[in-house]
């Protein structure tokens, strides 16, 4: 899996077309619908090495990830996940200001979407 996703961020950070971009976006964004529900920490720890290779990609999911984490916790109906939103924050840390703006929201309690 390292592997794979290495080679696709590689392809990515090359003068490639925005096409290619835009393709892994939509391939992040199914992962994480169709894995982030139930693999909740694998999923996360995954986009984690994506973030880490290639931060601007996983910038442009942050509100895709915040509205799937808080979906996920309204379909346990107990509130938030400390787990699960520590495993968000690793992600997040590696995304500069905008990750910084959404670990700030999740320190202060405030709801992971802003309206």
């Amino acid at each position: 899996m390292t592997l794979l996703l290495t080679a696709m961020m590689d392809a990515c950070k090359k003068d490639t077309p925005l096409n290619l971009q835009t393709q892994l976006l939509s391939v992040l964004r199914g992962f994480l619908s169709k894995h982030l529900r139930v693999h909740q920490a694998a999923a996360l720890r995954s986009l984690e090495t994506v973030a880490v290779q290639h931060p601007a990609l996983i910038t442009a999911l942050i509100s895709d990830c915040s509205r799937l984490v808080s979906a996920c916790e309204h379909k346990r109906g107990v509130g938030a996940d400390s787990t699960l939103r520590q495993a968000y924050c690793n992600v997040l840390s590696h995304l500069g200001e905008a990750g910084e703006a959404v670990i700030t929201r999740i320190k202060n309690g405030e709801k992971l979407l802003q309206n």
